[in-house]
């Protein structure tokens, strides 16, 4: 291809060109390539700046929990995680007040210009009974070395781009003076040349709107009229061609299609000539003879059925030729599969160009599984009607007219209507009306009763309905619309279920009143109100069964010089618990009298000889395995101490705001396999001039509630003891209840709840 000479590209277009675009272009880019720079260093500092604020955010909410716990390894733990990260500085977490419980920080790396840090304070909420409480700060600082380091990065990528792109831009400038002028004229020279010396026409490709551009189009115009006539030319005969290609194609198509359709045709398709000779067959007819289509070709039927098959056939062939008719018969063949196959065959007339018949046709059509099918659904049709005839209940089914389509013989006899009142067809109205006019509705008008009654049918509420009928008895119907509009209905006498349930709800309520009389019971041996009153000035007594009677138990006994006061929890709640509570209380009756010193560990460790021997847990052979935990005070008036001792059971005081917990024996009392003489450690507590004392079973602390299903807890019990402790007992008892109403609220009881608080002085 012919080109400018280099002289003429020296001497001015390309030289000119690159001395404007260079500059233009290498200003633009600087401007271009600082401008991003800078908007992207700004992006990166904000999304820097944001991510710190969210990881202190997050920090926050994770160190709410260890923070509230003082756990001290999971907030290193959960602190040290901040190190992963490459743009990490330093974190410091704050206790509410302002003291650093912990600091961790990292060397900061050297910058070159951005001498920044960037720093986020997010607070540290605990959420305590549905109120949310700041318990300290989060303060989470990250260097920018990494943004600065990116922005350098980016430099360095824009220097090599725009000195890229100017060596792009010199050598698509010589590229394209050569492809603009230097291509175009060598085309037109060429052209010129095969034109004088060889006669040939070779119009010139170029297409521009210059001088060069026109020059080209004028030089075509020359050739156009003769070029266009041999290309018409060319046209039509490669038109032609590639007409018989298509007609060919299609007709080859159009016989592989209709061979595919013949051959694989779902029924057995084949032609015979007068003699009963095979001319031309599918390959299905091989699924079921289990013969090679292709051997039947000019052979008879008997070549490969037995005689009475083949006869059975030819017959019918020969009136097919005789009367000109198309005739349909059944063909049942060998066992093929394990199984006997039917087809069904469809025989017709085959007639030459003339009009006369040169053979027979047949379609065969594999009707096997429909004859099964058939034979299945008359057996489930036998099987339905076995059914609905010996059910015990009834059944029948009414169309979107309400008229009546299947039915069973025990609805006339449920409901004692006159045989053959219910027909296929009858209307159900006239059953509806029957019985209305018997008076099994009730009085009122006839009419207005029936239309009531047949809408409810297509009242998707009334699912299920109870009819009553004369005699006291009850019929149960089950409705249900089909997807036609009609309704299936289902009913079965119900008469005795129903009498059950009354004689059931008789015994309930006869349960549940004795339940009732044994609360009175069980509540008559808690503490009399006016003991409590003269022997404690100051005091509250929480004692709720989770049902009608529990296991817990406060029991409460003058003593020479003094007073015991205790609280026990048995095993069970309800009747269960309730008894266990009536041998506890027995038992510490029985121990009192036999240590009248009131020892709280003597009457402890005897109560339990006590109620191991009531309950056969004293040897190998006791079948139950029932106790108590149980905490006890004895109280000398006036002393600045008393004695507690407990079973598994704590006794909790309050001085001066601070809450100490008095701790008994880890083990509880009258199961079987402890030791019969199990001995128990009386603690001497001191009594301050503010001193307040509580004991509570377990059914307050395992109690579930709250936004997160989590127990009640000691830990809460303390804090609502804490802040409610300089109120008065009474208004605490209400406190304490509200709260604990209030956690619970939506979730059912779990245990019995037993709470006492007591000032001495």
């Amino acid at each position: 291809m012919a080109s400018i000479s280099p002289s003429l590209q020296g001497r001015s277009l390309t030289t000119k060109l690159l001395m404007v675009f260079l500059p233009l272009v290498g200003v633009s880019l600087l401007v271009i390539f600082l401008i991003t720079e800078y908007s992207s260093a700004t992006d990166r500092l904000n999304a820097l700046e944001t991510k710190v604020q969210d990881i202190a955010v997050v920090q926050a909410g994770a160190l709410a929990q260890p923070m509230w716990e003082l756990d001290s390894d999971a907030i290193i733990a959960t602190v040290a995680k901040l190190k992963d990260d490459e743009s990490f500085l330093s974190a410091k977490i704050f206790d509410e007040a302002g003291d650093v419980m912990h600091e961790l920080s990292v060397p900061a790396p050297p910058t070159i210009f951005l001498n920044r840090r960037i720093q986020s304070v997010s607070d540290v909420t605990f959420a305590n009974d549905g109120k949310e409480q700041v318990i300290g700060k989060v303060v989470i600082t990250f260097h920018v070395a990494s943004v600065e380091q990116e922005m350098l990065q980016g430099l360095v990528v824009d220097a090599v781009t725009t000195l890229v792109l100017a060596l792009v831009l010199v050598f698509a400038t010589i590229f394209m003076t050569d492809r603009v002028i230097g291509r175009p004229i060598g085309q037109l020279r060429k052209s010129i040349e095969r034109l004088a010396e060889e006669n040939i026409r070779e119009p010139v490709s170029w297409d521009s709107a210059d001088e060069i551009g026109e020059l080209v189009r004028a030089f075509n115009d020359l050739q156009i009229t003769q070029t266009e006539a041999e290309a018409k030319i060319k046209e039509y005969q490669r038109g032609l061609e590639v007409l018989v290609e298509e007609r060919t194609r299609e007709l080859k198509d159009s016989e592989a299609r209709i061979k595919s359709i013949f051959d694989n045709a779902p029924a057995a398709i084949y032609l015979k000539d007068l003699e009963g000779r095979y001319e031309l067959v599918n390959q299905t007819i091989s699924k079921w003879q289990g013969i090679d289509g292709r051997e039947m070709i000019g052979k008879r039927a008997s070549d490969f059925l037995s005689p009475e098959q083949a006869d059975y056939i030819r017959e019918f062939e020969m009136r097919v030729i005789e009367n000109m008719e198309t005739v349909e018969i059944e063909i049942v063949d060998n066992v093929i599969d394990g199984m006997e196959r039917t087809r069904s065959s469809v025989r017709f007339p085959i007639t030459d160009a003339e009009g006369n018949i040169s053979g027979t046709g047949a379609i065969d059509i594999d009707v096997t599984e429909r004859k099964v099918a058939e034979r299945e659904l008359a057996e489930k049709e036998m099987q339905l009607r076995i059914a609905l005839e010996n059910m015990t209940g009834g059944l029948f089914m009414v169309d979107r007219d309400l008229n009546m389509q299947v039915f069973n013989d025990r609805f006339e006899q449920l409901y004692d209507l006159p045989s053959g009142l219910v027909q296929k067809g009858t209307s159900l109205r006239r059953v509806i009306e029957y019985r209305a006019e018997r008076g099994d509705y009730g009085p009122g008008d006839v009419a207005e009763q029936v239309e009531e009654r047949a809408a409810d049918y297509f009242n998707k509420d009334l699912s299920l309905v109870e009819d009553h009928l004369p005699g006291e008895r009850v019929v149960e119907t089950l409705r249900a619309i089909t997807d036609g509009g009609g309704v299936v209905i289902v009913f079965n006498d119900v008469t005795e279920r129903k009498r059950a349930e009354n004689d059931l709800a008789k015994a309930h309520l006869l349960i549940t009143e004795s339940l009732g009389y044994a609360s009175r019971i069980q509540r008559s041996l808690l503490p009399p109100a006016p003991i409590l009153n003269e022997i404690l000035k100051d005091h509250f007594v929480v004692w709720d069964p989770k049902d009608i009677v529990g296991g817990d138990m406060v029991w409460l006994r003058v003593v020479e010089n003094g007073f015991i006061i205790a609280v026990a929890d048995c095993t069970g709640h309800g009747a269960p618990g309730a008894f266990m509570t009536m041998i506890a209380t027995g038992a510490l009756d029985q121990a009192l009298s036999e240590h009248p010193e009131a020892s709280p560990a003597d009457i402890l460790r005897r109560m339990h000889q006590i109620v191991q021997a009531s309950l056969s847990q004293d040897s190998a052979d006791g079948e139950s395995d029932d106790g108590l935990e149980l905490g006890m005070c004895l109280v000398r008036p006036g002393a600045d101490t008393i004695t507690f001792a407990g079973a598994r059971f704590s006794l909790f005081r309050i001085d001066s705001g601070e809450i100490e917990e008095i701790k008994g024996d880890r083990t509880g009392m009258g199961y079987r396999g402890m030791p019969t003489e199990r001995s128990f450690e009386n603690k001497v507590v001191p009594v301050l001039s503010d001193s307040i004392f509580y004991m509570w079973s377990d059914g307050l602390v395992d109690q579930v509630g709250g936004l997160k299903r989590r127990s009640f807890g000691k830990r809460r019990v303390l804090k609502v003891l804490k802040d409610y402790h300089k109120m008065s007992m009474a208004d605490q008892r209400a406190r304490i209840i509200r709260d604990f109403e209030e956690y619970h609220h939506g979730e059912s009881r779990r245990d019995d709840l037993t709470l006492i608080g007591f000032r001495l002085s």
